[in-house]
Formats: C-alpha cells, sequence, structure tokens
C-alpha cells in the first residue's frame, strides 16, 4: 500500500487543503491513471471518482478488470454521478454568481452617459447619450472615463459640470486616441506624478 497526499482545491469556495489516500494499486496508460484506494473505490490521484466506465479500461489484467467492471456496476456509477453532480452544481453556482456580478458590472458600463462636442472646441455639447448613440459598439473606454478625446470628438461624462468646460491636456495614449484621466483643469502638484 502507498499513501498519497495530494492539494485538493475545493471548486465552490477556492480552499485548498491537504488530503491523505491510501492507495493499494494503480494503473497507467497514455490516457490516464487510475487508482485503486483502500476504500474499494477506483478513481484518479486526487480522490474523485472515475467519470464512467471508460475510465477503468487502463486496467489491462482481464481479472482486476472484471473486478472493476462490478465495483462500476453496483457501486460506482450512483458514486460516479452523485459526486460529478454535486461537482457541476457547485461550479454552475459559482459561476453564475460570478455572470451576475459581471453582467452589473457591464450594466453600469452600459448606462454610463457623455456629453459630446467637436474636438476643436467650436460647437456645443451635446447629449448627454449612451454609447450607441455615437458608436456601433461601446469603445473600451466608455464609463470608465472621465474626459476623452477621440477622433474628431471630445466627451465628457454627464455626472461631470459642463459649466465651464477647460481644455484638456492631451496625452498620447495608443493610435489617434488622446485621453486626460480625471477632470479637466486638475494638475497634479509638482511633487505628484501623474498617473495618464
Amino acid at each position: 500500500m502507498q499513501t498519497l497526499t495530494v492539494t485538493v482545491k475545493d471548486p465552490s469556495t477556492g480552499v485548498e487543503r491537504q488530503k491523505v489516500l491510501t492507495v493499494v494499486r494503480s494503473w497507467q496508460a497514455s490516457n490516464g491513471q487510475i487508482f485503486l484506494f483502500s476504500d474499494g473505490q477506483y478513481g484518479f490521484k486526487n480522490g474523485a471518482p472515475v467519470r464512467g466506465r471508460e475510465d477503468l479500461d487502463v486496467i489491462a489484467d482481464p481479472r482486476q478488470r472484471e473486478v472493476a467492471d462490478r465495483w462500476w456496476q453496483m457501486k460506482g456509477r450512483r458514486i460516479s454521478e452523485e459526486y460529478y453532480a454535486a461537482l457541476n452544481k457547485r461550479l454552475a453556482a459559482k459561476a453564475a454568481d460570478h455572470n451576475d456580478k459581471a453582467m452589473f458590472a457591464e450594466a453600469d458600463l452600459d448606462a454610463a452617459t457623455y456629453y459630446r462636442s467637436r474636438r476643436d472646441g467650436d460647437g456645443e455639447w451635446q447629449g448627454p447619450g449612451v454609447w450607441s448613440e455615437y458608436f456601433t459598439s461601446r469603445p473600451d473606454w466608455w464609463g470608465s472615463c472621465d474626459e476623452i478625446l477621440f477622433k474628431e470628438f471630445r466627451y465628457r461624462r454627464s455626472d461631470l459640470a459642463l459649466e465651464t468646460p477647460a481644455p484638456v491636456e492631451s496625452v498620447a495614449v495608443a493610435g489617434d486616441i488622446e485621453a486626460r484621466p480625471g477632470v479637466a483643469g486638475e494638475k497634479p502638484a509638482d511633487d505628484e506624478e501623474a498617473d495618464f
């Protein structure tokens, strides 16, 4: 017999813990490795049961495979179905929670509104409008930038004051996009470093 100490990560909480497994026998082939544990269960190195009957095909000895087949028919299928159903349920719940958070973040970005005026300063501010009024797809900066010069227009978030639109200090970012985070007219102190 051999004792394995493996680190197992709980998929629902992400917490890692040590698990001690006692192995009676193991089989290995190019398509994987199967262990026979001291509790009579066939499984993988992390202690999880085999997923299906085909995982037992690694066992080459006909007598040992016959014993494994009987285990699969009597207990293994039920153990495997219960284990992987519970695992899939936990993973689906975690994914749904993550997707909900991502969905709310996307909704916040989609809900952001911007005023728009010509880049050269001529013309009045238009808007506020959502991204679909100005673009065919939402720009990466939409909702996360206070003010930006983009192509021939200047955009300012609608939650910022428009009374005295000061000129924007331009900083080349990428291609023909120029941006300055923060409110126009703000300058970092001499001893501060600008983070743009």
